[in-house]
């Protein structure tokens, strides 16, 4: 049986939709939504991009609607464009595109699967947390360029250092509060991996909420490619020799995290202090490269791990 393929473009105010052929746009909204699901069949497959979080409630509802939402990686549809040498770029013609692409990749496609409503609610306080760690750090920022003033405003450095103190309070306050909301369903996963040496609780607390516990990853170099963490080289013939480095698609403050772990890893972790040791004394590599191997060590154990649901030293 030939399934109904629906690809749609998601945008905040509006989605476009492809429908028997047709272009559909809809209001990003409650009634726009319930305009949509009740125009598809029953049982439809609705392909669209990852739009930050413009589209969650459009999956909630055509899931409830017992018809099935894909998420794509926008990467996909990106160089699928490229691979049609597609000049023009609107929303009615992403549309048709991204249709098209679930259309030929449907049988590798799964459905979305919303976490659970702890772990929603504890990457919504993340992402609350980033930009006020963000924040915090531009207002350290001005009061240490106020301070460079001969005569420095003491209204000026009184406000920010209040604002900062109140600002700290609440970034702790919200740590505490993702750590409770992760280890309701993810309390062994989180003392496991916190066991591998060289791993805080903070960092298992954010792995184990921006992979919703690691579902749906196979393996763990997909892991290290979710992050960013994986090699890119760039080679082409005898002339192109680009620069190599690692990927960056990704959590940037994961690949931070990883990275300052891999600092404490090469020294108390004995298979990431042996792999950092051959690295850079015998083979003669970068520091920086080798701490970045070390992170892709510390994952793949973290992987292995947290899929075993064994502590570390089990395996040492």
């Amino acid at each position: 049986m030939e399934k109904n393929i629906i690809g749609i473009d998601v945008s905040k105010k509006y989605f476009d939709s492809v429908i028997n052929g047709k272009v559909l746009r809809f209001d990003n909204d409650s009634k726009g939504i319930s305009k949509f699901v009740k125009s598809i069949p029953l049982g439809s497959h609705c392909a669209m991009e990852s739009t930050s979080t413009y589209g969650y409630k459009l999956v909630y509802a055509v899931q409830k609607a017992s018809s099935f939402a894909y998420v794509i990686n926008p990467l996909k549809i990106k160089y699928f464009a490229k691979m049609g040498l597609s000049k023009t770029k609107t929303d009615a013609l992403d549309a048709s595109l991204i249709t098209r692409y679930a259309t030929l990749a449907i049988k590798d496609l799964v459905p979305y699967e919303f976490p659970s409503e702890s772990l929603q609610e504890a990457k919504q306080i993340l992402t609350s947390l980033d930009q006020l760690k963000k924040q915090r750090t531009a207002l350290r920022n001005n009061l240490e360029a106020l301070s460079c003033y001969p005569l420095a405003s003491i209204d000026a450095i009184k406000s920010i250092k209040i604002v900062i103190a109140e600002m700290n309070n609440q970034i702790k306050t919200l740590e505490d509060k993702v750590s409770k909301l992760v280890c309701t369903d993810y309390a062994d996963m989180v003392d496991n991996i916190k066991s591998i040496k060289g791993v805080g609780e903070a960092t298992a607390t954010l792995l184990v909420a921006k992979t919703n516990g690691f579902k749906g990853f196979e393996s763990s170099s997909q892991v290290s490619s979710f992050f960013g963490c994986c090699p890119r080289v760039t080679e082409s013939g005898s002339s192109v020799r680009g620069h190599r480095g690692i990927s960056k698609i990704g959590h940037k403050e994961l690949r931070t995290r990883l990275y300052l772990c891999a600092l404490s890893a090469k020294k108390c972790n004995g298979p990431c202090k042996e792999l950092y040791d051959r690295l850079v004394l015998e083979k003669g590599k970068p520091k920086k490269l080798a701490l970045m191997a070390v992170a892709n060590k510390l994952l793949r154990q973290i992987f292995a791990i947290a899929k075993s649901g064994q502590l570390y030293y089990n395996f040492s």
